[in-house]
């Protein structure tokens, strides 16, 4: 006959239960405050990218636009994809991602004194998932500036 195993010897306590349990729900909320921060981070990227993306676009837009043209201040959705209407003509060929708004402003400088710090340029883009953007402003004395500013209130 086997000799039987007394209560004491088998199994886990109640207590070291509640250790094991209370661990692992530190470490839990340690890794999920890190997977906010790390996915913010990638969304704020992703609008830095199309950004990027849309510099390269405006600067060719730039160098083919018509005497004269000027486009107010335009957002484009948060499908992502190809810039349509009005920013087809500054942002020929520029794409943005999906949850970010890219906003374009265009003026031509030709009639405008150089000197002055009129906006010939502005590009900002917005991530809707993260709390910062970032935008890009040439003005048409050739002065360009890029920041990087938190976001007020929800933008898309």
């Amino acid at each position: 006959m086997r000799p039987q195993a007394s209560h004491a010897e088998s199994g886990f306590t109640l207590i070291e239960l509640l250790y094991t349990m209370s661990i692992v729900g530190i470490l839990s909320a340690m890794a999920m405050a890190s997977f906010h921060v790390y996915r913010e981070d990638v969304e704020y990227r992703k609008a830095e990218y199309d950004l990027r993306n849309a510099r390269t676009a405006l600067e060719l837009g730039d160098q083919e636009a018509p005497a004269g043209l000027s486009v107010p201040l335009t957002d484009t959705d948060t499908s992502g994809g190809p810039v349509l209407g009005a920013l087809a003509d500054i942002l020929p060929g520029a794409v943005t991602s999906p949850d970010v708004l890219l906003g374009a402003q265009y003026q031509s400088c030709e009639n405008r004194d150089p000197a002055n710090w009129t906006i010939n340029q502005l590009l900002l883009s917005r991530p809707c998932k993260a709390d910062r953007y970032t935008s890009y402003l040439k003005h048409c004395n050739g002065v360009e500036v890029i920041q990087r500013n938190l976001a007020q209130g929800d933008v898309c």
